[in-house]
C-alpha cells in the first residue's frame, strides 16, 4: 500500500507516518513548506500513484486564537476539498479525513458556543463526499494524548491550580498510538463512514479528580457546571476556562471488531500526569 500523509510533521500525523512506515508500507510525508493546501495541482502531483491519502494537516483547536475566522476556514475547510479533489484527479481510492468529537457540538443547545475550529471541521466533513467520488473516511478523534504531550498536561494541571470546569460534560480522549493505529485499520479494511476514537468519556469532574489523584495533590475546581454559566464567569473578569470538552459518548464505535483494542482512559491520563509530575 502506499500512502499519502498531509501534516506529516504534526503529532497525529507523524504517528501515522512512523506506523505505516514500520510496517513497510510505502509512505508519502508532506508538511509545510511542501505542501501547500492552496495548490490543488501540485497535490495531485504528488499524491500521484498512492493507494490512499491520509489528511491531518490543518489549523488545530490552540491555534485558532492567533487567526481570523475567515483563516481557520480557508485551511481546515477549503484545504480539505482541495485536498479531496487533487485525490481524486490523482485516482486515489480512499481519502482518511482526522476530525473531531467538538463537532458535535453543532447538535446541542449550546451549539452557538462553538467557534471556527468546530465549524470549519464540521463544513470539511460536509464538502469531502462532493469534491471526493471515492471511500471518505471521517475519523472523529478525542482528546488525543500521549505522555510527552506537554500542552495536555498544562490543561489538565494549570500553573495555578485552578481549573474551570463545567461538571457534567463529558470529555472525549484517546491516546495517540490508539489514533495511528485505527488510521491503519480503517485503511487495511478500506473503511468508509463517519466514526467517533475515543478510549472513554468521563465527566470533566470525574477527569479531574482521578488527575488528583494520580499527582497527589488536588485540584482547586471551580465547577461552573452549564455552558452558559460558564461564559457569564469568563465575561465577568473571573477565572477563564482552561478548556470546555462536549461528546457523545454512545456514538464511539468498537474498534476492537477492526483488531484495536483502545487502551481506557484512565490509563492514558495516568501515564501523562505520572510523567509530568514524576
Amino acid at each position: 500500500m502506499r500512502v499519502a500523509i498531509t501534516g506529516a510533521r504534526g503529532r497525529i500525523g507523524g504517528a501515522v507516518a512512523r506506523l505505516l512506515a514500520g510496517r513497510g508500507d510505502g509512505v508519502v510525508a508532506l508538511a509545510r513548506p511542501a505542501l501547500d493546501l492552496g495548490d490543488a495541482d501540485g497535490m495531485a502531483t504528488a499524491f500521484a500513484d498512492c493507494d490512499a491519502v491520509v489528511h491531518c494537516a490543518g489549523v488545530h483547536h490552540d491555534a485558532v486564537f492567533t487567526m481570523s475566522d475567515l483563516a481557520v476556514h480557508e485551511v481546515n475547510a477549503l484545504g480539505t476539498a482541495r485536498v479531496c479533489l487533487a485525490a481524486a484527479a490523482a485516482g486515489v481510492r480512499q481519502v482518511v479525513y482526522l476530525s473531531s468529537t467538538a463537532v458535535t457540538v453543532l447538535d446541542e443547545p449550546q451549539a452557538d458556543l462553538a467557534g471556527a475550529y468546530v465549524r470549519s471541521k464540521a463544513l470539511a466533513e460536509r464538502l469531502m463526499p462532493e469534491t471526493f467520488p471515492g471511500v471518505v473516511t471521517v475519523l472523529r478523534l478525542g482528546w488525543v494524548i500521549d505522555p510527552e504531550d506537554e500542552v495536555a498536561c498544562a490543561r489538565l494541571w494549570p500553573a495555578d491550580g485552578r481549573q474551570v470546569i463545567v461538571g457534567s460534560l463529558p470529555v472525549p480522549l484517546v491516546g495517540l498510538a490508539d489514533s495511528a493505529r485505527v488510521v491503519a485499520a480503517c485503511l487495511d479494511g478500506v473503511r468508509a463512514g463517519r466514526y467517533d476514537v475515543v478510549a472513554g468519556c468521563p465527566t470533566q469532574r470525574e477527569l479531574m479528580d482521578v488527575v488528583g489523584v494520580i499527582a497527589g495533590d488536588r485540584l482547586r475546581v471551580v465547577d461552573a457546571r452549564s455552558p452558559g454559566r460558564l461564559a457569564a464567569l469568563a465575561g465577568t473578569g473571573g477565572p477563564a476556562p482552561t478548556w470546555v470538552a462536549q461528546s457523545r459518548p454512545e456514538a464511539a464505535y468498537d474498534w476492537s471488531s477492526d483488531g484495536v483494542a483502545l487502551r481506557p482512559w484512565r490509563d492514558v491520563v495516568t501515564e501523562l500526569v505520572e510523567r509530568w509530575h514524576a
